[in-house]
């Protein structure tokens, strides 16, 4: 008996494993959803994070961010709510919950235009993220504010996955955890570290 009628039983029992860890039915709604998962962004930040996959703001999306306060203030003096233009946002589509119903990060969207018409939104340290949940009637707020770094996290609170936000300056930087309290998001813990 030589060394290659000792290893070739070897290899294929080797190819045979690897072969069936690669074998995923197409039809499996676990892996599909996991896939999906794998391939959905999750932090979002003021700058160097671009959108992954950004996406226009749907119109009943749109109706909510025209009732927003925030955003309402940057319009010129004696416009209307119907004059918040969609082109001053950009979405991102999150999964909250394990529907298959996507829900939105919505973000001031930096234009070319220089001064940008909606150069407000963006303050020097932190800009406004807001998160949109889908609804059978459209969109709710669910979520404002105002940070440098968003992050939806892989934990969940009743049944809704949680948020993380970062706000630094010259003195401290601030963590805050946000947890869904079945209606909307709430502040759940805060932590700060001082910056040496």
């Amino acid at each position: 008996m030589n060394l290659a009628d000792v290893l070739r039983p070897r290899a294929a029992t080797q190819r045979f494993l690897l072969a069936s860890l690669l074998i995923v039915p197409a039809s499996d709604p676990l892996a599909s959803r996991a896939e999906n998962r794998t391939y959905e962004q999750s932090t979002f930040a003021m700058e160097g994070v671009p959108l992954s996959h950004p996406v226009d703001l749907p119109k009943n999306a749109l109706q909510v961010m025209r009732k927003n306060g925030f955003a309402l203030s940057c319009l010129e003096p004696g416009k209307s709510t119907t004059d918040l233009p969609k082109v001053w946002f950009v979405a991102s589509e999150v999964h909250l919950r394990t529907s298959q119903e996507a829900d939105l990060l919505v973000m001031p969207r930096e234009t070319s235009k220089s001064p940008a018409e909606n150069a407000c939104l963006f303050h020097a340290h932190s800009m406004p993220f807001w998160i949109l949940m889908r609804t059978k009637t459209g969109y709710l707020l669910a979520l404002e504010e105002h940070v440098q770094v968003l992050r939806v996290l892989r934990s969940t609170s009743n049944g809704y996955r949680d948020i993380e936000t970062k706000l630094s300056n010259l003195n401290e930087s601030t963590t805050r955890i946000f947890r869904f309290d079945g209606h909307q998001y709430v502040h759940a813990t805060k932590s700060s570290v001082q910056v040496p």
